[in-house]
């Protein structure tokens, strides 16, 4: 997870590829950022809090584990 376009700048400098990670954005400019630097955006809170990182969490783990 990222909080600013900054870390996402950061993570793209030292951890790409990232292989099975999945990618967490904080915000819009965040998600905007990491996807400029190559970076796949696997979710983007749509509220910069807890309950909105909880979220889009959860809607990257939603369906992890099911083989459907």
């Amino acid at each position: 997870m990222a909080a600013s376009p900054s870390a996402a700048r950061r993570i793209a400098a030292t951890l790409l590829p990232l292989g099975r990670c999945r990618f967490i954005a904080i915000g819009r400019p965040t998600a905007a950022e990491a996807a400029a630097l190559g970076i796949p955006v696997a979710a983007t809170a749509q509220v910069p809090t807890p309950d909105g990182i909880v979220a889009a969490l959860g809607t990257v783990f939603a369906n992890e584990g099911n083989t459907r």
